[in-house]
């Protein structure tokens, strides 16, 4: 009997084992969490001016004067730098001085003729004249001299005549020596003065013609001289006509003054000169860096002595406390991200923390690194704010949404999918899930599993499709 009860205890035993093995492996499983879940991505970023740029010289050359330093707040139009100007200012001079003269120039061709001028004028012009009719009519005298012949008594006469010329030339040209120092003096008028050096010219060409005529008397007419005398007359009628005719067109050119023609000249040669100026004046303007507007200088590229080419950056302004923040996000993020969300801000130098929020999403993401660029405007910007600053930006999805939060262990992460096993029906079942940011509770489970599904917490081991029990 006893050896009845041991076979049966046995068998019982082993049908136990049996049992037991062929049950399916318990695993630990947990529904998830509700909990109220703020989501927020945290990054790196930098401090930057909204409005900033590089500011440089529209010239090039060498930098005579660097007037500012760096992280100097300066005003617009403050002179922050200049090249070297001893040339410009050189052009700028000669380009005044040609405006003087173009002014001056305009001035005399705008005016009408002076009555001293005419006076004068009038005065060179008869005075040529007369010089050329007494010219004439010596020539005149003098071939029908010639062709008369001289007698005994007009020998006699020619010798007093040339005598009295003789006499005549000296007296004058001492009346005329008289007049030019009186002229110098200020006693006689410059007309006088002419009058009486074209008496003086006409008493020399009378003794002249005088001793000729004297000296022809004596050896006779030749017919080369008479030939010369005849030339000399139509030379003289030549003379006479063509200082007839010069004098005329003089007087008539200062009664058509002031001419038009002249004005449009004068006034063309003033504008030129006036934007000679002007652009003088602009390159000199050009070798200044002055500020565009309020702002912070943080870089300076050059030192003074340097040369620097047209348009070349000299030094980097920012743009008064206009800062923003300029943070790189992972592009997973983009289907969260929306204009106007709140971040906080904060740098380890720092005990306080500042708002901020989004004011841009760039529209390109940079595939390189799958990052996408974000610039939020600082709403209560503290004081130690600079630009170039690195700061840590956390920034806020939703706050306050009630999630189903899931253990950490029991998320499988690979690359950019996410998974986790579900107990359904006595199998695993794997399920992709979109995560939230994660925190000491665990994760927070944005897609994939409802609040009553039997989440698995380790997964160790554990296969989707591998039959389970929950323990």
């Amino acid at each position: 009997m006893k050896k009845v009860y041991l076979i049966v205890g046995v068998l019982l035993l082993v049908l136990g084992l049996a049992w037991l093995r062929s049950r399916p492996p318990a695993v630990a499983v947990a529904h998830p969490t509700i909990q109220s879940v703020t989501q927020s991505v945290s990054a790196s970023g930098s401090v930057a001016g909204v409005d900033e740029s590089d500011v440089a010289a529209e010239l090039g050359g060498r930098l005579a004067h660097l007037r500012v330093r760096e992280g100097q707040k300066v005003r617009r139009g403050q002179l922050l730098a200049e090249l070297e100007t001893s040339l410009l200012k050189a052009q700028l001079d000669q380009a005044r001085a040609a405006l003087t003269t173009a002014q001056t120039q305009l001035a005399q061709a705008s005016r009408p003729p002076l009555a001293s001028e005419v006076e004068r004028a009038q005065a060179e012009v008869n005075q040529a004249q007369e010089v050329a009719q007494a010219q004439l009519a010596a020539a005149r005298h003098r071939l029908e001299e010639l062709r008369e012949g001289p007698t005994r008594e007009e020998l006699e006469q020619a010798r007093g005549s040339a005598m009295q010329a003789l006499a005549q030339r000296d007296q004058s040209k001492r009346e005329a020596e008289r007049f030019a120092k009186l002229y110098d003096d200020g006693y006689v008028t410059l007309q006088d003065l002419e009058r009486a050096r074209t008496q003086a010219r006409v008493a020399e060409n009378t003794y002249l013609t005088s001793y000729n005529r004297l000296r022809q008397q004596q050896i006779g007419t030749r017919p080369e001289v008479l030939q010369q005398a005849q030339a000399q007359l139509a030379q003289s009628q030549a003379s006479l006509e063509g200082a007839q005719a010069s004098g005329r067109a003089r007087m008539q050119n200062l009664r058509d003054q002031p001419r038009i023609e002249d004005v449009r000249v004068a006034e063309a040669r003033l504008s030129e000169a006036r934007e000679s100026l002007k652009v003088a004046r602009e390159r000199l303007l050009q070798a200044q860096i002055r500020a565009p507007y309020d702002g912070t200088v943080t870089k300076i590229f050059l030192k003074a002595g340097q040369l620097t080419g047209a348009n070349a950056p000299v030094l980097h302004l920012v743009r008064g406390n206009a800062y923003e923040i300029q943070v790189n996000v992972d592009e997973l993020n983009l289907g969260r991200l929306r204009v106007g969300q709140s971040a906080v801000i904060s740098n380890d130098a720092y005990p306080e923390t500042f708002a901020a929020r989004v004011r841009e999403i760039s529209p390109q993401v940079v595939s390189e690194r799958g990052t996408i660029l974000l610039k939020l405007d600082p709403q209560k910007p503290p004081a130690w704010l600079r630009p170039g600053l690195t700061v840590s930006v956390n920034i806020v999805f939703e706050e306050g949404q009630q999630r189903p939060v899931v253990p950490l262990t029991s998320v499988t992460v690979a690359g950019r999918r996410s998974t986790l096993l579900v107990l359904k029906d006595g199998l695993l079942e794997e399920r992709e899930v979109q995560l939230g940011s994660p925190s000491r509770d665990g994760f927070p489970v944005l897609s994939g599993v409802e609040s009553s599904d039997w989440v698995v917490l380790d997964r160790t081991n554990r296969l989707p499709g591998q039959k389970a029990r929950a323990r």
